[in-house]
């Protein structure tokens, strides 16, 4: 065997491994990226609320919310919203609703036509907008905090 022969034994043996490399890292993506879909981000989302309150009909609400990536990918957050809406008392809309599903013996869906959910009126709102140099970015198994302080003028108030 001389030198022309190991050459070319070296260059079949390196196209064979290169092959097998490729298939061994094209099965990995898939079941990584695919099968696991880990290509996207997994957030779990809480939100903790304090109501302080300052008077009779003032009160101060601080929200927390905690947002974990628990999955192996990078997640971005480019915006987001948080609202406060008013449930009590009861707008002349919901009684209606209330009254006309009144007649149903255990379970009423209040949501009306078009929607699945009551239209609560919205005392505030607050829109995360994100500049591209600003965007929030959790790395993999991390988390982030996000506080929002609101005054509200209310009787009865829940977050949603």
């Amino acid at each position: 065997m001389d030198i022309t022969d190991f050459k070319e034994l070296a260059q079949g043996i390196q196209a064979i491994a290169t092959t097998v490399a490729l298939g061994v890292s094209g099965f990995w993506t898939y079941t990584l990226f695919l099968k696991r879909r880990q290509a996207f981000p997994r957030p779990k989302i809480e939100h903790q609320v304090v109501i302080k309150k300052l008077d009779s009909t003032k009160y101060l609400l601080f929200a927390t919310i905690l947002i974990v990536n628990s999955s192996e990918v990078l997640l971005k957050i480019r915006s987001g919203s948080i609202w406060v809406q008013q449930v009590l008392p009861i707008t002349p809309e919901v009684q209606s609703l209330i009254e006309r599903y009144g007649e149903y013996k255990h379970v009423a869906p209040l949501w009306g036509d078009g929607g699945r959910e009551i239209n609560w009126t919205a005392k505030e709102r607050l829109d995360l907008s994100l500049e591209k140099r600003s965007i929030i970015k959790i790395e993999p198994s991390e988390a982030e905090t996000i506080c929002c302080d609101f005054l509200i003028l209310l009787t009865s108030l829940t977050l949603l």
